[in-house]
């Protein structure tokens, strides 16, 4: 890919990435969030509004094709996705990949196969599952080391499984808590991988991704920016890397805090947590506050000090692999909740740094 002075791809170099940006039936073209008072663009931030040059437009759309609405996409509905997921589960052959297929249909919003997957799998049957996703964790981190291209794709998608499988599960009683580590294990890889161009269009081929809960689906699989995209990208930032983490303030150590016996959090405890707070300062020259607060039920609670435009980038807030909750359409306030679980895992979460992402591919940590 050539660039020239300025930015812009050359003649070539915009013919390939086109071919990667429009299907047959023409260009997908995005709608703005905002509505008609907004960006006349789409869903685009402003530090690329700002810009001039189709590169922009191009590795924007690129990366974020795969997160517009679904009637505007495509004519599929979730429904026949849906139809299509419970399809898959009924010709399961396998405990583990009942599971699998139970979770993948809950992320699409139908609950009932995955809340009585303890009663349909005999007790014999389920207690090999916990070694089954520990094995299969095992081969599908080999596995994402070695593969390029279609079976890259296809492997990115195997572990969009498994971490549909954790984050559900840990909405339905964390029955395999035991397991996360290993999972948690994948989505790191996950986020080291390098992604060539045929495996970026492999995922965007897979319409269904686009229904399931956003909260659900791993960076790399949302964003699915190959060499040719990210190469554009990289040459434009005013960073080293669009995808470093920013600390706001340092994470607070709880060492020797103390928990009462009613396995509540102590006063000393919530007022450690509450340390949580600062500024995020954006690329574009934006900012917001933060504050965490940490309640005696094991609530955690975000809250951003910014406009509705600002909030309006908040692509996802959470704690260690527990994701936050917004609880309005002003996206300022996100809640999650650690009350159902264990104390070990209670007190193991609050440890680990709060992390906010911006759909400009920002990252935050506190």
């Amino acid at each position: 890919m050539k660039l020239h002075q300025g930015g812009r791809l050359d003649e070539s170099s915009q013919k390939n990435l086109a071919e990667l940006l429009f299907s047959e039936s023409g260009p997908r073209t995005p709608r703005c969030r905002r509505g008609s008072g907004g960006c006349q663009h789409g869903t685009i931030p402003d530090w690329l509004c700002d810009r001039s040059g189709n590169l922009d437009w191009a590795v924007w759309l690129l990366g974020r094709r795969t997160l517009m609405s679904h009637d505007e996409q495509t004519p599929m509905d979730v429904q026949s996705v849906r139809e299509r997921a419970r399809h898959r589960l009924g010709g399961s052959t396998s405990p583990g990949e009942h599971l699998i297929a139970a979770a993948w249909l809950a992320s699409l919003g139908d609950f009932e196969a995955y809340r009585s997957w303890p009663s349909r799998i005999p007790a014999e049957e389920a207690a090999t599952i916990p070694d089954w996703l520990s094995s299969s964790c095992r081969m599908l981190i080999l596995r994402l080391r070695k593969e390029s291209g279609r079976n890259l794709a296809d492997a990115l998608l195997r572990a969009q499984e498994l971490v549909c499988l954790m984050y559900v599960d840990q909405e339905h009683g964390a029955l395999l808590e035991a397991q996360y580590e290993s999972i948690a294990g994948v989505l790191l890889e996950c986020a080291r991988l390098p992604l060539d161009d045929v495996a970026a269009l492999g995922l965007e081929e897979h319409i269904d991704l686009q229904f399931l809960n956003r909260d659900h689906v791993i960076p790399i699989v949302a964003y699915p920016l190959g060499t040719t995209a990210c190469s554009a990208l990289a040459s434009m930032a005013q960073q080293d890397s669009v995808n470093d983490v920013q600390p706001v303030c340092p994470v607070p150590t709880f060492e020797e805090e103390l928990v009462f016996d009613s396995g509540r959090p102590s006063d000393r405890m919530m007022d450690r947590f509450a340390e949580r707070r600062g500024a995020l300062h954006c690329r574009d020259g934006s900012s917001s506050e933060v504050r965490a607060v940490l309640e005696e039920d094991w609530r955690i609670s975000v809250q951003f000090t910014a406009s509705d435009t600002w909030c309006e980038k908040i692509d996802r807030v959470r704690i260690g692999t527990r994701v936050a909750e917004c609880i309005d359409d002003h996206r300022d306030f996100w809640i999650a909740s650690l009350g159902e679980l264990s104390l070990d895992a209670q007190t193991r979460l609050i440890n680990q740094p709060i992390l906010v992402t911006l759909v400009t591919g920002e990252r935050f940590s506190l």
